[in-house]
């Protein structure tokens, strides 16, 4: 990610309709250790400069399901920069919003953010390499239950 020569790029499901004005988060990132040893990441002055770009795919009801690229690779940079902005992704209880999660009353709690693919040059061949990962059923069965207004 440094040497800008892995790309990559998720999809993620936000509480909120997301607006179009908003398309780079850049601020700065800052890590932290817990005393139980979980990494929590927080917007702070001090810390690393972090860049992500978010393109709306499709509106919901009251979600929104994105596309998103990180520029920088941070520790949870996407879970934190979309929350910072007021749009958090489904089911995140480390970043997200308890409260919206709750009313979802999905039995599906999974982190709605998905890895779907992942380029770089390989260092042996020296060519360009894609990896697609395609999205699991239960965030696909969430989507279609939004798209059908069931939730």
């Amino acid at each position: 990610m440094r040497l800008k020569s892995v790309h990559k790029r998720y999809s993620a499901l936000v509480h909120g309709v997301w607006p179009s004005s908003i398309k780079i988060v850049k601020q700065p990132l800052l890590k932290n250790v817990l005393k139980n040893g979980e990494r929590i990441v927080s917007i702070c002055n001090t810390g690393k400069i972090s860049e992500t770009h978010f393109y709306i795919q499709e509106h919901f009801v009251s979600s929104t399901l994105v596309s998103i690229v990180p520029i920088t690779g941070r520790t949870h940079q996407i879970r934190v920069h979309s929350a910072h902005v007021g749009f958090p992704i489904i089911f995140d209880s480390r970043y997200g919003n308890k409260l919206l999660n709750k009313k979802l009353n999905n039995k599906n709690k999974r982190l709605c953010l998905h890895a779907e693919y992942i380029t770089f040059i390989h260092p042996y061949t020296l060519k360009k390499v894609t990896f697609f990962a395609p999205m699991d059923n239960q965030l696909k069965t969430l989507i279609k239950m939004l798209r059908n207004n069931k939730i």
